[in-house]
């Protein structure tokens, strides 16, 4: 995100201690350290609210312990893009079906940790297959779109 990408400022939660190790080695080789705030350990601990353009909820097999903290982060005023990351157990066809049940999930939850006075949208922007994960279980990663609409 911050050499590709070039965001401003990133917030890296990583609770492997040698993931977090690697990621500061990376940050420094790659010239933003000073553009990354690394946060080890478990990010529920971090209190991160309202600060985020984009989240990616990499967590595998599931993220979904990640989603409500992940829509507490997204921005109440602007919105922002959700990363969910999941092994779909799913056919090739169930997969639009996936995307919209997790979509309905994220609206439900961002209406719920959000000022009551706002509406959200959620919309699927794309479902990507990273791998296959196990027979019949693949890698899924579902890029959403989420904001506000309409202040009551």
């Amino acid at each position: 995100y911050l050499v590709h990408s070039k965001a401003q400022l990133v917030y890296a939660c990583e609770w492997n201690p040698n993931a977090v190790i690697a990621l500061k080695k990376n940050i420094v080789m790659n010239n933003v350290a000073d553009r990354c705030i690394v946060i080890e350990g478990d990010n529920q601990s971090a209190g991160l609210q309202d600060i985020a353009d984009r989240i990616n909820c990499g967590l595998l097999p599931s993220s979904r312990p990640g989603w409500v903290l992940a829509c507490k982060a997204i921005k109440t005023m602007s919105g922002g893009m959700l990363q969910i990351n999941e092994n779909v157990s799913c056919k090739k066809d169930k997969r639009k079906i996936w995307a919209m049940e997790v979509s309905q999930s994220i609206l439900q939850i961002l209406q719920e940790v959000k000022s009551h006075k706002t509406r959200w949208e959620v919309s699927v922007l794309g479902i990507h297959r990273v791998k296959s994960y196990a027979p019949h279980v693949d890698h899924l990663v579902l890029d959403l779109k989420c904001k506000p609409t309409v202040d009551c």
